[in-house]
């Protein structure tokens, strides 16, 4: 007994020490080797399917499961439609009007072709909302949310998530761009604690990727 007890105590240390290095390792990317920027969210998906598979995680647990999706969905399609389509109109609403010069700085930020917007482009923005979710919500958010309150796991989560798409410029379009990506994060993050559902966060993440993309796509 003496022995399970050490063990089940020893679990959250090892969880902590390997979130801490995760995160460092993200920062370090940013900070350091920028055009590498991405290789981590890689990195970070096969932990998460590998500390699912050493430490018996179910797909409940780990917010991988369809069963509640489409009752999730249901309850959730206001938070969805929110972040999905309503801010991202008026980001661009915003940009198009008034702040022509982050518009500039987030188009040449986004590593895709919108000019070419076609099957694979949708395939695209979907698997990468997909492996954020992963990783920031599913992995992240999940591990801080068990050392930390629900809102300061949410906070940093997306401190984090909005740093990873840190792109150098004028230093006040940076930080409104970076200031819209935080506040999505946020609304990701709320709507991850309310459905514990990746499949959920990453639907509103890739609508809001799409929409995002086709609006920027009809503009210009």
């Amino acid at each position: 007994m003496e022995g399970i007890k050490q063990t089940n105590m020893e679990t959250p240390s090892r969880e902590k020490i390997e979130l801490s290095l995760i995160m460092a390792l993200m920062l370090m990317e940013v900070l350091f080797f920028p055009k590498l920027k991405g290789i981590m969210v890689v990195v970070s998906i096969i932990y998460f399917l590998v500390e699912r598979r050493v430490r018996n995680r179910t797909g409940e647990e780990i917010g991988l499961s369809f069963v509640s999706f489409p009752r999730k969905l249901r309850e959730n399609w206001i938070w969805i439609a929110l972040v999905g389509v309503i801010m991202q109109g008026f980001y661009l609403l915003m940009y198009v009007n008034f702040l022509p010069d982050v518009l500039e700085h987030l188009l040449a930020r986004v590593p895709i072709n919108i000019q070419a917007v076609n099957i694979q482009l949708i395939f695209t923005l979907l698997i990468f909302a997909f492996g954020e979710e992963i990783v920031f919500r599913g992995l992240i958010q999940a591990q801080l949310n068990k050392f930390l309150p629900a809102w300061a796991a949410i906070l940093v989560t997306s401190i984090l998530f909005a740093i990873m798409h840190f792109s150098s410029g004028p230093a006040i379009v940076v930080w409104i761009d970076l200031t819209t990506v935080f506040i999505d994060s946020i609304l990701f993050g709320i709507l991850f604690v309310r459905t514990n559902n990746i499949y959920i966060t990453t639907f509103a993440h890739g609508m809001a990727n799409l929409v995002a993309t086709f609006s920027l796509y009809l503009f210009f």
